[in-house]
């Protein structure tokens, strides 16, 4: 029989990795979400400073790079449901989602 002492402490040396790992996936990849805009949103939005942009005047949806402080949960659901003329997002995963939020949220500080 396990000593109450070590059940507990391994249950919080469990509890520690899954915490750890939930926020880490939760916020997304910078980096990967950069490469998903500059590959699927640039022909509507300035995705970046710096970044190539498709469009050659006024965008037809928002700037990222002059969006104020974005709630990355809103704009989660935003592109889990995106409107008709945002077509290539029904195929993105939870993860590209939070990938793409995370850097739409980095854009607009």
């Amino acid at each position: 029989m396990m000593q109450p002492s070590r059940y507990w402490a391994g249950l919080f040396g469990i509890l520690i990795c899954l915490i750890g790992y939930a926020p880490a996936h939760a916020a997304g990849n910078q980096q990967e979400g950069k490469s998903l805009a500059e590959e699927r949103c640039v022909n509507c939005h300035v995705v970046g400073r710096n970044a190539p942009n498709a469009i050659e005047s006024q965008p037809v949806g928002p700037d990222f790079t002059s969006m104020k402080k974005v709630n990355v949960g809103k704009l989660k659901a935003m592109l889990k449901k995106p409107h008709p003329v945002m077509s290539k997002f029904p195929d993105l995963s939870d993860q590209q989602i939070s990938d793409l939020a995370a850097y739409i949220a980095l854009m607009a500080q």
